[in-house]
């Protein structure tokens, strides 16, 4: 899973376009993270590499929520490191 994050962040960094961002739900985020066969998952790996994946405060607190152990603690950090935030607005 590690090397997913980390190829999908380079390929974004190499095809960065002007093409939407899209806000990605924790469903889709968990599906990607703990599913190596999902459609969702696949999806969100398309859209990391594209450069398009967008989290936000709601989403990353939701998916901090879930950590159960030190190794998807890591992996979590990863993501958050590298897939853009968009702001929240009250």
């Amino acid at each position: 899973m590690a090397k997913t994050i980390k190829k999908a962040a380079a390929g974004a960094a190499l095809g960065a376009t002007a093409v939407p961002a899209v806000l990605v739900d924790t469903c889709a985020w968990i599906d990607f993270l703990r599913n190596a066969q999902g459609d969702l998952g696949d999806q969100v790996a398309q859209l990391i590499s594209t450069g398009r994946a967008r989290l936000c405060g709601v989403v990353a607190a939701e998916l901090l929520q879930g950590v159960k152990t030190p190794k998807e603690a890591a992996q979590l950090q990863m993501l958050l490191d590298r897939v853009p935030s968009l702001p929240t607005v009250e």
